[in-house]
């Protein structure tokens, strides 16, 4: 049996409250928590190898969905030697390594509604960070603080791409989770600006350590949050402003000038 004492983790106590509440189990003993516990995994177990099924029946279908997805905006892009790997991940629903590997967590998709274009968007989105990534100079992965604005900005315009052409909805994602957009992505801004304005940003290399500025950085993109806002309203104004072929154009050149999409999103704005 589980011990006990796992039992007793702030989360698993909400989790059994709940569970108690929605008349999923009648009591808190332990016998009948780890029982509950046994046939939830059970089910999980159950749910992912269908998922696991569902996607390699439908793996064609979407090789050709990422396919059509980075043909638009890449025409010229090859991808060679990344390898996708379906498995079991703690860390996030989907991610790409340093070595080209993207993992895709298997159990944070038993629940999604249309399983293959969840899959097919969060692969596009890992693959164009691959292709993103080819030709990006060393220094925005330097560890100091000098560089660090530029790995934002990098990161920023890198991570709004791949929502826009990979098609995900951060709207739909924030307001999933009991957010106001339209407030969400002023309060984004204001974060962004707060590190984007030289006076504050100078400051804040001055009175934060190395580790509390990458820390700062981080929580602005966990989640698909604030950076990843900022980064997405960015690069759809700009292509709202112009045609298909400049902002493939501008595509390119961000991959070693990321900058380039945040003054040809100024050019509107102050107009």
């Amino acid at each position: 049996k589980e011990n006990s004492k796992s039992f007793d983790t702030p989360e698993a106590k909400v989790e059994i409250n709940q569970a108690i509440q929605q008349g999923l189990i009648p009591n808190g003993e332990l016998e009948t928590i780890w029982q509950y516990k046994v046939d939830k995994q059970k089910a999980e177990r159950i749910g992912i190898i269908k998922i696991k099924k569902n996607i390699e029946k439908n793996i064609e279908q979407i090789k050709k969905g990422i396919v059509k997805k980075l043909s638009v905006f890449l025409p010229d892009w090859t991808l060679t030697n990344a390898i996708i790997n379906f498995t079991l991940d703690e860390n996030s629903n989907f991610r790409v390594d340093d070595d080209n590997k993207v993992t895709v967590d298997l159990r944070r998709l038993v629940d999604k509604e249309d399983l293959i274009k969840e899959v097919t968007e969060g692969l596009t989105h890992e693959i164009f960070h691959i292709w993103m990534g080819e030709k990006a100079e060393l220094l925005y992965n330097m560890m100091n603080s000098e560089k660090l604005k530029q790995r934002i900005i990098f990161k920023t315009i890198d991570e709004g791409l791949a929502v826009l052409i990979s098609g995900q909805s951060l709207s739909e994602h924030h307001e999933k989770q009991g957010k106001i957009y339209t407030n969400y992505i002023i309060e984004s801004f204001a974060e962004f600006n707060k590190l984007m304005e030289p006076t504050a940003f100078d400051m804040l290399i001055k009175t934060k350590s190395l580790a509390e500025l990458e820390e700062l950085k981080n929580n602005n993109f966990q989640n698909m949050g604030h950076f990843y806002v900022v980064g997405n309203e960015i690069v759809k104004t700009v292509l709202e402003q112009n045609n298909l072929i400049k902002f493939k154009e501008l595509i390119q050149k961000s991959r070693t000038n990321p900058e380039i999409f945040l003054k040809e999103y100024e050019k509107y704005i102050i107009a």
